[in-house]
């Protein structure tokens, strides 16, 4: 895709580069096959667990298994260790963190022991908006990474490359980033962002309307628009030796409430729609432990990359940098809260470039 050739250039001339490409534009191939044509081991910053787990998982399928991920997914001792060691002795391609690791000790520790042996070729800020849209309001560990990283994943007379990108950024969220991250090159940009097989609609109803016109866009209106009805679309099984054709996600702005994840996807599983949902935090009747929250939400996520539900209803949680071909469609059921949000998050479908 245009401006995946010049992220793998600049970063071959050592050169900082922030790259502002469209979703499904190719950022996360462009810096891994520019990490795998360097010696020494790339740190990727990304914001949420989700998109490491699908980017881990992604590689993996691919065959790379070099990859180590330190998040609160390494629950228990000998599962941390494993990881560190893994990233000390030099054996790893990537390192996936949040920007809130660069805090801790053993983090740093691990990583000075793996520059002893192997250097960090590249630092990669994923989805680095959120430098600027997180940094100043509830992740501060964003302000100063750019810092931050150099000088701990440098080593004598060795600073690793900078690469920040994004698929959503302003003008003005471009021109923070550039100061937070202290890279002086201009932004690579294709000549359009724009998503022509998206195909948009917005539909106008009072908020106690809401749930019955969703039933009727499932029902009706998106299968119409395929071509097909709605058992198929919300079909529970794919067919025999092919992926669930129509997979869709709704947008929640909230877990809880009347038009809150869980009243949504109970609403429609009573209807016959196997549905499920995800959230960063369990609803309020949740019975578990928040271990077991994460536990479920884990396997929410691997069962719909692997086609085996058709309807997931999700809040922003997963609004970034999944990447999944075969969603057809999304929904908003609530007024995203930017602009940057909502292109994230209908950026979601048509990721194969059929219409969606």
């Amino acid at each position: 895709y245009e401006g995946q050739w010049e992220i793998l250039s600049a970063a071959l001339r050592g050169e900082d580069t922030i790259a502002l490409l469209p979703t499904g534009g190719g950022k996360s191939i462009a810096f891994q096959l520019t990490a795998m044509l360097v010696p020494g081991c790339a740190v990727v910053v990304a914001p949420l667990i989700s998109l490491i787990r699908g980017q881990q998982a992604n590689l993996l399928q691919y065959g790379i298994d070099r990859v180590v991920a330190i998040t609160s997914d390494l629950s228990s001792l000998n599962d941390r260790k494993t990881a560190h060691t893994a990233l000390c002795g030099g054996v790893v391609l990537f390192c996936y963190v949040a920007p809130e690791r660069f805090q801790n000790k053993r983090f740093r520790d691990s990583l000075r022991g793996m520059t002893a042996r192997n250097p960090v070729n590249y630092v990669v800020i994923d989805e680095a908006h959120c430098v600027s849209e997180w940094g100043h309001e509830f992740r501060t560990s964003y302000l100063r990474l750019g810092a931050i990283t150099r000088r701990e994943c440098g080593r004598a007379r060795w600073t690793p490359t900078l690469l920040a990108l994004t698929g959503t950024a302003s003008h003005s969220v471009l021109k923070d980033v550039k100061r937070e991250l202290e890279i002086t090159s201009e932004p690579i940009r294709p000549s359009q962002l724009g998503r022509n097989e998206l195909k948009l609609e917005v539909i106008a109803c009072d908020t106690s309307e809401k749930a019955v016109r969703l039933e009727e866009l499932l029902g009706d209106r998106i299968p119409g628009f395929f071509g097909t009805d709605g058992d198929t679309l919300l079909a529970r099984q794919a067919p025999p030796g092919g992926d669930v054709p129509y997979q869709g996600v709704i947008f929640c702005l909230h877990v809880n409430g009347d038009h809150g994840v869980k009243r949504l996807a109970d609403r429609l599983s009573k209807a016959g729609t196997d549905v499920r949902m995800h959230s960063s935090d369990p609803p309020r009747d949740f019975a578990g432990s928040r271990k077991r929250w994460d536990q479920l939400r884990r396997r929410t996520e691997v069962d719909f990359k692997y086609d085996r539900f058709p309807l997931l209803a999700a809040t922003k949680a997963y609004g970034m940098g999944v990447d999944k071909p075969n969603i057809r469609y999304t929904v908003h059921y609530g007024m995203p809260a930017s602009i940057e949000s909502f292109y994230q998050e209908v950026g979601r479908a048509g990721r194969d470039r059929s219409d969606a």
